[in-house]
């Protein structure tokens, strides 16, 4: 098993501990229930389906990251620093230009089935998912 590039061996149990605890409060807890974006758009976090206008997309394991982190905030900005250190642990410089290429994937894949512009992008501070003025975002449990 490789270690994590950014956490070079030997390191001290501490700092391992502290680390995971960063990661863990930087996602918000989810329901168990399906979210629903926009009408477009509706995500069940339960199953990690995801359809556009009932289409079903077909996400690589990145991809359903960074859709699933955007939808948990759909409607807010959520800065590439926090997308790059909750998919890959870090938020180096140079995973912004893979996430940017995962964002572009998305917005493609979302386009092939009518959903345009559902990923908005604010210059070089972040990316969201736009909610339609006729929006429902539901988190129930089931």
């Amino acid at each position: 098993m490789k270690p994590h590039p950014n956490v070079a061996k030997p390191f001290a149990p501490a700092e391992l501990a502290a680390r995971l605890r960063v990661l863990q409060r930087c996602e918000p807890p989810t329901d168990d229930g399906p979210l629903v974006v926009s009408g477009a758009l509706q995500i069940d976090l339960t199953t990690h389906a995801a359809t556009v206008n009932g289409h079903p997309l077909k996400l690589t394991a990145t991809e359903e990251a960074v859709l699933f982190i955007l939808a948990r905030h759909a409607g807010k900005l959520v800065p590439q620093q926090h997308l790059t250190r909750v998919i890959w642990g870090t938020d180096v410089a140079d995973k912004i230009g893979e996430l940017r290429v995962y964002i572009a994937r998305l917005r493609r894949k979302l386009e092939e089935h009518g959903g345009h512009n559902l990923i908005r992008g604010e210059g070089a501070i972040g990316y969201g998912l736009a909610l339609a003025a006729d929006h429902e975002c539901t988190g129930s449990k089931t």
